[in-house]
């Protein structure tokens, strides 16, 4: 498998922008080709039951099933990528908890292989986008859910703000002894 570090699309010399999409290369043709001339990912394909999008908001997940005939088919193919929204599998939901927690994340959108022994971690998009995800699965859910996340951390952090003290505020408007 073999995919670019960050943005699918990379100016590899002034004015010319090349898109290199996750493909899935095997390693005599792989060594055949030359050097994008940018750095990429390459990653051993891993044969697997089931491909995951979950989503961790403050420790709420959602995930989402994803299958595809190719690497690149949301981009070559959207039409052909079908997203369903399920239960968070509990081995993936460990995964994703105890990594989201090491990495102090408040949200991520990780990428997940399920094989029958295993949870392989493929990636995650610390500002990774969910609409995309939503639409093709016919839902809202995921939307709903990081509303009320955003509404609790702001909230959190006005409840954690100390308030000025009355008594310096009541000096001040009657121009009392307390100086700002």
């Amino acid at each position: 498998m073999v995919k670019v570090l960050d943005e699918h699309f990379v100016e590899a010399a002034p004015g010319h922008l090349v898109g290199l999409l996750a493909e899935v290369v095997g390693r005599e043709a792989l060594m055949r080709r030359r050097p994008p001339g940018f750095p990429v990912i390459v990653q051993e394909y891993v044969e697997h039951d089931l491909e995951l999008r979950v989503y961790y908001l403050d420790g709420d997940l959602h995930a989402f099933a994803v299958s595809k005939p190719s690497p690149d088919a949301p981009w070559r193919n959207p039409a052909a990528v079908s997203v369903r929204g399920m239960p968070v599998p509990p081995r993936a939901a460990a995964v994703v908890g105890r990594l989201a927690r090491g990495w102090g994340l408040t949200y991520g959108a990780f990428d997940l292989l399920l094989t029958p022994e295993d949870v392989v971690f493929l990636e995650v998009n610390a500002d990774g986008d969910w609409r995309w995800f939503e639409t093709k699965a016919g839902t809202r859910a995921l939307t709903n859910a990081a509303a009320s996340m955003v509404r609790t951390l702001h909230v959190n952090v006005l409840r954690a703000a100390a308030p000025p003290p009355i008594g310096g505020v009541l000096d001040f408007l009657v121009l009392g002894s307390e100086t700002w």
